[in-house]
């Protein structure tokens, strides 16, 4: 199982460190010298996971969390958008230094609805996303991310599966 963490027998887990990737953004941030942060969370184990990490460092690094700026975007491009337009539209609220996002696919989002606003990514707002995809070195400018090696992850579970298949005929 890739990605998942389960027991039992014959099942073998391959794990991203999500908690660790994500602790390792608070520490980016804190090194950058941000003091106020938000971000963009996702859903599921891998949210659960990227958002203690997140947290952990948050705490650890004495960074100022914006309480308000704690967005849903359950791992979903449209979803993160919205949330993050909605938050931007009520006046209310300050934007922090810097919003991590649980995702790129959220990160990106968040830009879009963060330039419909008329912020400027990074001079108004600098922003985090998580996984590395392809998209992100395409934005404008490039989103910081932190990379997740799935094909080297991929390639772990598909050795594994084999040596299993193997070791088990």
């Amino acid at each position: 199982v890739m990605d998942r963490d389960l027991t039992g027998d014959y099942i073998s887990s391959i794990l991203i460190d999500n908690q660790g990737s994500a602790y390792e953004v608070g520490r980016y941030i804190s090194r950058q010298g941000f003091q106020s942060v938000g971000c963009i969370m996702g859903n599921g184990y891998d949210g659960e996971q990227r958002e203690k990490g997140f947290m952990d460092a948050v705490s650890d690094y004495r960074l100022n969390l914006q309480k308000d700026c704690i967005l849903r975007g359950d791992f979903q491009a449209e979803i993160a958008y919205e949330v993050m337009k909605q938050w931007l539209m009520d006046k209310n609220h300050v934007l922090p230094e810097v919003i991590f996002a649980a995702s790129d696919e959220m990160a990106i989002s968040a830009i879009q609805a963060l330039e419909e606003c008329g912020y400027k990514v990074p001079q108004d707002v600098s922003i985090i996303g998580m996984d590395d995809i392809p998209m992100a070195a395409m934005t404008k400018p490039a989103l910081t991310t932190i990379h997740r090696p799935i094909y080297e992850l991929g390639r772990l579970a598909a050795t594994t599966l084999y040596d299993m298949m193997q070791n088990h005929t």
